[in-house]
Parts: structure tokens; sequence; C-alpha cells
């Protein structure tokens, strides 16, 4: 409960700093995208106006592993870069990362780093972009583009449900 004061002409809130655990922002499922583009889940609209009001956005996709289909792996990531072409589809980006070798086996998991960062881009409309780099020598190690699912996360505020204006507009 928000409590306000004034003194000598300044209002004061008491136990104002972090919103009440009814009040917090959370992550919610906003859009899902098939390996084709074909919207799974929510409507790819809300999820533009999520990103042109500023609401944070995290990526989530991952799979099954081909030798063995009963063991999955699940990425999920802060979007740090986005870009949103015609006023349909929107890419997002991910911060390099230390590249990491999950170790999955029927009885046991684990993970290892590798000696390259790796990053990734993702559309709503399915294509992904991954890159590889050496951290030693600084070079490109691989180009992967391939098309994926991607599940698209937003932490919603009062900005969410307000239309968002196109950036190039203003």
């Amino acid at each position: 409960m928000r409590k306000f004061g004034l003194i000598l002409g300044f209002v004061f809130c008491i136990n104002c700093g972090a919103p009440s655990s009814s009040e917090e922002a959370k992550w919610q499922l906003i859009y899902k995208n098939s390996a084709d583009g074909t919207p799974l889940f929510g409507n790819k609209q809300d999820l533009l106006n999520a990103i042109r009001n500023g609401n944070p956005v995290k990526i989530g996709f991952g799979g099954q592993l081909r030798k063995d289909t009963t063991l999955t792996i699940e990425h999920v990531f802060e979007a740090h870069f986005f870009t949103i072409l015609n006023d349909t589809d929107v890419y997002a980006q991910m911060l390099p990362i230390i590249g990491q070798t999950p170790l999955i086996e029927k009885d046991t998991t684990n993970i290892v780093f590798r000696e390259t960062h790796w990053n990734i881009l993702v559309g709503t409309n399915g294509f992904s972009d991954r890159l590889t780099m050496s951290l030693a020598k600084d070079t490109i190690l691989g180009h992967n583009q391939r098309n994926m699912n991607v599940s698209w996360f937003v932490k919603q505020g009062p900005s969410s449900e307000e239309k968002g204006i196109p950036l190039w507009k203003n």
C-alpha cells in the first residue's frame, strides 16, 4: 500500500520504491512462430507494439537432438537489438556469449565452455542466422542459416497495450 505525504510543498511517497507483487511486470509469451513463419500463438502486432513501446523481450527456441529425439534442449536470451522490416517482420539479435557444448546423455547432463563467441539473429518469419567466432583468433569459424520455431516473451507493463507508432514516422 502506498502512502503519500506533503511537507513544505513537496509530495513524497512512503513505500513507493518497488512495485507490489500485484503490480510487478511479468514475462509472458506474446507471440510464437513456426519455422516457416506461420503464427502459432498470439498476434504479431502485439509484439510490434511492445517493441516500439520499449518493453523488454526475451526469445526462446529449442528442439530435439537428431541422434536421440528423446533428448531436448532449450535456449532463452534477452534480445538486445531489433529490426522491423516493412511493418511486418521482427528480427532480434542477442549479445555475443561464450560458446558452450551441452553434453546430454540419457542419465546425465553437463555443459562445458567452448573457445568461441556465439551470436544469433532470429525472425518472426522463422529465419535464423548464427555466427560463431574464435575467441583466440577473432575470426569467423562458422555461419549457419536455418529456419526454426521461435517464442517471443515480453515483460508486460502499462505501455504493452498501447499501439506502437513506427519509429520512422516520428
